[in-house]
């Protein structure tokens, strides 16, 4: 026979709701009956201090686990994190890896440094003074392959004219380059002529993309490195000579430094150098210059021809092909310099 049927009834409910009363979840007149019995109950209030001891007991068994749980997801953050920083970090190692790589591929293969000047010859020289086009030609001789032309023109402050006044002036610098890949003991070396500017002038002015450059002195060289005079307006260098072996080549980049226009760097096309079409071949409205500031006598078709004194340039005066018979122009002869198509009386 069990003690739970030997207790009285009383006692043997309030021993029934003593463990709800301690978890909390006892009703309210459950409490007071409980408490009520345990005053006047001494066997029950033993009971229900047994219980509450009991449970006591149990709780840091609970804190613990918490604990336990808690520090495992610590545990887990911690090491999660950590992967992450190792991932990351491998990534960033391998950019830098992968720069080093892109930056030693360029400084060794493909970016250009200039050749010593004493390893390659190189003069300035006209294609033809009897062409319709007079572009400059730089004429370099013993190259390595590959190498590259290069021109800067650089502003030198103010010099007077012939009348006094003042003009800007510039300073030109030329010079070859090449990769640090190729080796000069064993790459060959070659002659090579680059197109360089439209034209040119007496005085020294330089004609590049349509635009005029008085340039006093040229160097062989890049600027704030290695460089020696090549040409000089005014002295005997400055007597051209013809091109030979007309295999053009574009000068790899041109840059204009000072120039209040500022242009950007560019690459000048190679020109195409064909003969002046004849008489027959010309069409009527094909446009002719000639000079309106003083008695006429040729007529030209080039607006900045070199034969003209520089004083009468740009020629303003303009004809048509077809026009040259008129009682106006029949005293203007073809000019020889530019190349200017003969008239034709057929018209």
């Amino acid at each position: 026979m069990s003690d739970k049927k030997i207790l009285p009834d009383k006692c043997a409910v309030t021993r029934d709701l003593m463990p709800l009363c301690i978890d909390g979840t006892a009703s309210v007149a459950s409490q007071r009956r409980v408490k009520k019995h345990v005053v006047d109950c001494p066997p029950c209030a033993t009971v229900f201090q047994e219980m509450q001891t009991q449970i006591d007991l149990d709780v840091p068994v609970e804190q613990e686990t918490e604990q336990f749980d808690s520090a495992v997801k610590k545990v887990k953050h911690k090491h999660a994190w950590r992967k992450l920083r190792n991932v990351l970090l491998g990534i960033v190692m391998a950019l830098v890896v992968c720069a080093g790589l892109a930056y030693g591929y360029y400084w060794y293969f493909v970016e250009e440094v200039p050749l010593p000047i004493d390893l390659y010859e190189m003069e300035l020289t006209l294609r033809s003074p009897q062409s319709a086009e007079t572009p400059v030609i730089i004429k370099a001789k013993n190259l390595p392959r590959p190498a590259k032309m290069h021109v800067e023109v650089h502003y030198d402050g103010s010099t007077m004219d012939a009348s006094n006044a003042l003009e800007p002036s510039w300073v030109m610098y030329i010079w070859a380059t090449t990769t640090r890949s190729v080796d000069l003991d064993t790459c060959g070396y070659t002659d090579y002529n680059y197109y360089a500017f439209d034209q040119t002038y007496v005085d020294g002015s330089y004609l590049i993309n349509n635009q005029l450059y008085k340039v006093n002195s040229v160097f062989k060289g890049a600027n704030k490195a290695e460089h020696s005079l090549l040409r000089k307006t005014g002295s005997d260098t400055l007597k051209w000579t013809a091109a030979s072996n007309m295999v053009l080549r574009s000068v790899a980049s041109m840059e204009i430094i000072g120039d209040e226009k500022a242009p950007v760097p560019f690459v000048t096309p190679v020109p195409t150098l064909t003969p002046m079409p004849t008489a027959t071949a010309v069409p009527s409205d094909f446009l002719l210059y000639y000079n309106t500031l003083d008695q006429a006598v040729f007529y030209h078709v080039d607006p900045m021809c070199s034969s003209m004194d520089f004083a009468y340039l740009p020629l303003d005066g303009k004809v048509q092909y077809g026009e040259l018979n008129d009682d106006f122009y029949i005293s203007l002869q073809a000019c020889p310099h530019c190349g200017a198509p003969q008239r034709n009386w057929g018209n």
